[in-house]
């Protein structure tokens, strides 16, 4: 004898109550993987970036740093530095470690919806041939990278 069940105002006719418990687990997971969705896109919604968001946005961003990224940035934002020199600096025993520093900022920049991270980086080649990659911040988020620094969101 068939079950009949009325669910959104739809018949639904199942034979066993294993049919019915499947049907149920199938629209919990449904309902599961719908909510991820949702909170993936509103996590990953974009911030207006008039110039007063992207100062908010840079001292959130400040504010957030984990301390080898803070101190990444703070020392990029004196002058200008290589990877060698920050590697020193970070005691990082390669480029390697010193790109997982970097991502990290970067990925906390686009999480505030932050058009680009606040460093910019370029390779040029040092006499002997080998690559050098010099890092520095970008002129237009410079002032608020170092306001944000030395105002204590650090």
């Amino acid at each position: 004898m068939p079950f009949k069940i009325t669910y959104r105002g739809l018949q639904v006719e199942c034979d066993t109550i294993d049919e019915i418990n499947r049907l149920a687990e199938e629209l919990e997971s449904t309902k599961a993987r719908e909510a991820r969705k949702a909170r993936r896109a509103t996590k990953n919604q974009p911030i207006n970036t008039t110039l007063f968001q992207q100062e908010e946005s840079i001292r959130t961003l400040v504010h957030e740093l984990k301390t080898n990224q803070r101190k990444l940035l703070a020392e990029v934002s004196k002058a200008e530095k290589s990877d060698t020199e920050l590697r020193e600096i970070l005691e990082l025993e390669n480029n390697k470690a010193l790109a997982g520093v970097l991502s990290g900022i970067s990925k906390l920049a686009k999480r505030l919806g932050m058009e680009h991270a606040p460093i910019d980086a370029r390779m040029t080649r040092s006499r002997s041939g080998g690559r050098e990659y010099r890092y520095s911040i970008r002129p237009e988020a410079l002032e608020e990278v170092q306001k944000a620094l030395l105002n204590g969101h650090a």
